[in-house]
This record gives structure tokens, sequence and C-alpha cells, in this order.
């Protein structure tokens, strides 16, 4: 079976549990409304994302297959486990890994992956053509021409999974649609040129992810800096430079616009009848209120009172649409 599933959000934890979950979080580090669009197409053996977002944050995806991730557009800087990402290069993201995906602004972006087996016999046969194997997760820069190739042909493939089920052969239609992808994908592996880590980068990378994995320990008070440092084995100050160059901000800034979204998240699902915002924002460890309120609408354009009152639940903040064609052996 092949499902196309396109979506649009106002919520940025609607937006990643439909996209990836349990294995996608964001946080939205820029003011204003989060606006993001994407199409989400499963084929058998490639899954393809395309999608679009309005303002900057940055994703901690916990990666089950191995692939790609580009932009479709250029944009302000994308960055990857810290290191800038330019238009013309891919990520690579590898099965069992964690990575860091940042954006400082609007962004278009695209991914394609294949599942680990899927992606172990093509480096293999890659490599058996004299080419080096697929690169583990890098940044890499495989040429102009081969990432216009990759684009056009990813475009094209959104385009054609939204009218499938239209034409009279769908099977067929997919199947080509996924025969081009891997062979993009086989392209970029044998013209890649991986960029050099540093050992720095790869420190501070360590050091943002077990910054996360602390926060997620306890997801409701406020911890103090200096027991995450000791938590995690490093110096306030090397926390604060790995913080700065993963996730783009200091780490007492992510966690002030972390508990504002788990604030802003409960305010929205909450009764007003039956809650009132001191509940909410004392829960979360903030107790001066008219600063907690002052902060808030700064970040969301509206007070706490106005977001409990407003229509509960996801249903203001996602549209999802999903098409399924399935293959002549299957049954609905």
């Amino acid at each position: 079976m092949w499902l196309v599933r396109t979506l649009a959000a106002t919520d940025p934890d609607e937006f990643a549990t439909s996209v990836r979950p349990p294995s996608l979080k964001i946080l939205v580090s820029e003011r204003g409304r989060f606006d993001a669009s994407a199409t989400l197409i499963d084929f058998g053996k490639v899954r393809a994302l395309r999608a679009a977002e309005r303002l900057a944050r940055t994703m901690h995806i916990e990666s089950s297959r191995s692939g790609v991730v580009f932009q479709t557009e250029p944009g302000p800087d994308i960055f990857w486990n810290g290191a800038l990402m330019h238009y013309n290069q891919v990520a690579f993201c590898k099965a069992g890994t964690s990575n860091i995906f940042r954006s400082t602004g609007p962004s278009h972006y695209a991914a394609m992956t294949l599942d680990a087996a899927d992606m172990e016999a093509m480096a293999e046969s890659v490599a058996r053509r004299g080419y080096a194997p697929a690169p583990g997760p890098a940044i890499v820069s495989p040429g102009i021409d081969v990432m216009a190739h990759l684009r056009a042909m990813h475009a094209a493939a959104g385009r054609s999974a939204d009218s499938l089920r239209d034409l009279a052969n769908p099977v067929g239609r997919a199947e080509a649609i996924e025969r081009v992808l891997i062979e993009s994908l086989r392209n970029i592996i044998m013209t890649a040129s991986p960029r050099r880590d540093t050992m720095g980068r790869q420190h501070h990378e360590l050091v943002a992810r077990r910054f996360l994995e602390a926060l997620e320990l306890d997801s409701v008070s406020p911890p103090r800096m200096d027991e995450i440092s000791e938590a995690i084995g490093v110096s306030g100050r090397t926390l604060r430079l790995a913080c700065q160059e993963q996730l783009g901000v200091s780490p007492t800034q992510y966690l002030l616009l972390r508990r504002m979204r788990l604030a802003h998240r409960a305010l929205q699902q909450a009764d007003p009848h039956a809650t009132t915002v001191t509940d909410i924002a004392t829960i979360l460890g903030f107790w001066e209120l008219g600063r907690f309120s002052v902060r808030y609408r700064e970040i969301f354009g509206e007070s706490p009172s106005s977001t409990l009152k407003g229509p509960c639940g996801s249903s203001r903040s996602l549209m999802l649409s999903d098409q399924s064609i399935f293959s002549p052996d299957c049954t609905a």
C-alpha cells in the first residue's frame, strides 16, 4: 500500500506528532504564530517528506531510518548537528542516531529515507562499483547538477503522489516514482563529498543531546543549570557553548522557551471552568505571574487567559488528509 498524507498545523507539538510520532520534538525559538505544512509519502521502500515552516525552531530527531535531508528553496541558515548546511548540500542521517535540525527563520525542506537493510544493500552496490560507502551522519556536497536532479525528482514525486488515485495504473506509477527516487539517492551517495567534522562540534553535539535528555527526565519543575551541568559532567561554560552552537540559544533561554511552550499547550488543552492560569503557571514553576503574563504575550501574541478561554484541543491547530493507494493483491 502507498500512502499520501498532507497536513497543516499551527501547533508545533501537533505537527511533530503527525509527522514522526514519537521520534520528533520541536521547540519554536521565534515569536509569532507557528504555521507549518507537510506532505508525507510512503511508497513502500521509500518514504518522502516535503515541508514548509514559518518560524525558527529546533528539531530533535530520533532517526529510525537512513536517508537525506535537504532544502527545497533557498532561505535563512539551517544547521544540522550544529554545522551550517548550505542550499546545495544534503545531510545524511543514519538509522539509530539522534540529530538536531535547526532553522533560523522560514524554511522549506525535504527528506527521503530507506530502512536500514535497503540502505545497506544500496551502499554495498555502490561500493562494488568503486565508490565510497554511504556516509554516516554528516553533511555532504554532491554537486550542483546532482542536487538539482534530486530536487526535481523529489518535487515531481510530490506532485505525482497527489494524483496517483486518479490514474489508470496507480501501482505502476508509484513503483516508477520509487525507482527514480532510489536512483537519485544512489547518485547522491556516488558523488557525495563528506565534510569533515571537528572534535569540538562532535563533543558539543553530545553535550546538547545529554542536555535535552536531562530535561526530559523532569518535564515540569525547572532544574538549575548547575545541577544539569553536574549531571552531564561538563562545566557551565561548556554547556552554554554547546547549546549556543547546537540549539541556537543558551541553556537558560532554551529552558524558558520550553516551559513557555508547555504552558501554552497546557492552557490550550485545559478546561477553563476547572483550571486557572495561576494553576498552570505555578505547576510549571512560574511564581511571578505578572512577568509570566508579559513574557507569554510577547511570545504568543495573546494573554494566557485568552489562550485558556479559546477553543480546546488540537481541532483548531491541525488539518489532516490521507489518501491510500492499494496494490492489486491488497484489500481495503
